[in-house]
């Protein structure tokens, strides 16, 4: 039953951030100013934001099952699921 839950938090992890991602990248574009090293470094941000968003998005999933068991791990498998959709997508697109 885990697997299923972290697969769907990690699929509604990749739908949410697909609409936060791109003012993510505005922002460390704008501290970065200009230099790529800086830009690359504040880019990890985006990482960072993935993972809190797929850890509220398996404990609202969990609530929503009414399972009150939670479990980090898999709240992390979830957002390597949601990092792995997006490499994909940046392939297809």
């Amino acid at each position: 039953m885990n697997t299923a839950i972290t697969f769907f938090a990690g699929s509604l992890t990749f739908v949410l951030m697909m609409g936060l991602k791109i003012p993510i990248k505005k922002l460390s574009r704008f501290l970065a100013k200009g230099q790529t090293v800086y830009y690359k470094r504040w880019n990890l941000l985006v990482i960072l934001a993935v993972v809190v968003m797929a850890t509220v998005c398996y404990y609202l999933v969990l609530l929503w099952l009414g399972d009150t068991h939670f479990k980090f791990c898999c709240a992390l498998k979830a957002a390597a699921v949601a990092m792995a959709f997006y490499a994909v997508y940046e392939q297809i697109v």
